[in-house]
């Protein structure tokens, strides 16, 4: 597969500012990646999204939101409608896609992909096929269809209907390729650029959050909790610049590991292993944070 770059920092992902090492190549971790959703628009031709879903009124429409848009530099607004799809049916099992543009005055043009008439066999295959933007309207997103018990017939057959797959896509289809940096941030996955069709991003390793304690459970050493807490702590700040922070922490972390009786530490589900941690810990104490390695940063 491509290689990617994973970065742990949402503000170097989201700036493009690439200057700093807080990233590493990988190709490993299973996540089904479709697209992502950013919080700026500069590459598009809207101001605010217009969040095409479904029509309320009638479901064999599209909808969009009140949104604002850029022709030519000049702002235009649109309040909420709905519109029909157009053009011919799409075979059973069969992809379709339309494009949405709006113009100046506030008319919005769907057009159906080249070859809707036949069908393509994914979906990505029908985008390519459908019109790019221009200068003299806004192109609001894009619309893909497929029904696996029939034609899908444009304006008849409801988009939510039974055995109908139907995607709708803010943006232009255009400005998607393939990934090439990705940023993990809490359960969100970000991408960019934005993903022109359906990835599997493979990543060696990812943590997971330890079971949880049950109210009945104790530990086996009241220091337990003080002990995870910091090594916790100095996890959390090696990858944020907490190095003079990490430095004060890591003598009486250590401290508190070498403390608890090798009797009491507990390998269970729901207690990390505190050696690993006092490895940290006594890592920290004999080198400077900047050489060790990235595992112990995460």
């Amino acid at each position: 597969g491509n290689p990617i770059v994973f970065y742990r920092d949402r503000e170097l992902f989201f700036t493009g500012n690439h200057l700093h090492g807080h990233h590493h190549r990988f190709t490993g971790f299973l996540v089904t990646l479709h697209s992502s959703h950013f919080h700026k628009f500069e590459d598009e031709q809207f101001i605010t999204a217009p969040t095409l879903i479904i029509g309320s009124s009638d479901t064999t429409k599209v909808k969009h939101s009140d949104f604002d848009y850029l022709i030519n530099d000049f702002a235009y607004s649109k309040s909420s409608s709905e519109v029909d799809l157009t053009g011919d049916a799409i075979p059973e099992g069969k992809y379709g896609a339309w494009s949405l543009k709006i113009d100046s005055d506030g008319d919005i043009t769907i057009a159906a992909a080249d070859d809707n008439v036949t069908g393509y066999d994914t979906p990505r295959i029908a985008l390519e096929d459908l019109d790019s933007s221009d200068s003299s309207s806004a192109y609001m997103g894009y619309v893909t269809v497929i029904k696996s018990d029939g034609a899908f017939t444009p304006a008849v057959t409801a988009l939510d209907a039974s055995n109908v797959t139907a995607t709708f896509t803010d943006g232009r289809f255009e400005n998607r390729s393939t990934p090439i940096s990705a940023l993990l941030y809490g359960t969100q996955l970000f991408v960019q650029p934005k993903a022109n069709d359906i990835f599997q991003l493979k990543a060696l390793t990812i943590s997971d959050r330890p079971t949880a304690l049950e109210t009945s459970d104790t530990l086996a050493d009241p220091k337990h909790g003080p002990a995870i807490a910091r090594g916790a702590a100095i996890l959390y700040l090696g990858p944020r610049g907490g190095q003079n922070r990490i430095a004060e922490l890591a003598p009486t972390t250590k401290h508190i590991f070498d403390s608890i009786r090798s009797d009491k530490i507990v390998f269970s589900g729901a207690i990390p292993n505190l050696i690993w941690f006092s490895k940290i810990c006594s890592r920290a104490l004999s080198q400077p944070i900047s050489n060790l390695p990235a595992y112990l940063l995460i």
